[in-house]
């Protein structure tokens, strides 16, 4: 592997098809934003059924889940993942509330 691919990141990258998560996790440690998150959306992309359960306590948190998540009570990892990728192309902060309710739909627009 070494001779054809160099690093184990660079095999990940070149298979990112088999190893979406992988190397959508690569592109990040790389600051290739843009390029997570295609791999992030790819048909066989795991983390859809890995939730964690959300309770929003006030109207932006209740207003940020609604956009964010398809289940109103639980947030999964892929869509963790998918709006991280969307707020650093973004030039968010990645704060706790983002990570746990999401993105509000202003901030979900790539600029």
């Amino acid at each position: 592997m070494q001779k054809q691919y160099g690093r184990l990141e660079d095999y990940y990258i070149a298979n990112k098809e088999s190893f979406p998560l992988l190397a959508g996790l690569v592109y990040i440690e790389e600051e290739m934003y843009a390029e997570a998150e295609k791999c992030f959306l790819l048909p066989n992309m795991i983390g859809h059924n890995d939730f964690t359960c959300v309770e929003p306590q006030n109207e932006e948190q209740r207003r940020r889940v609604a956009a964010s998540c398809k289940d109103f009570r639980y947030r999964s990892d892929y869509e963790k993942l998918l709006d991280y990728t969307i707020a650093m192309q973004n030039n968010l902060e990645w704060t706790s509330e983002r990570a746990e309710f999401g993105l509000l739909p202003d901030e979900r627009i790539i600029k």
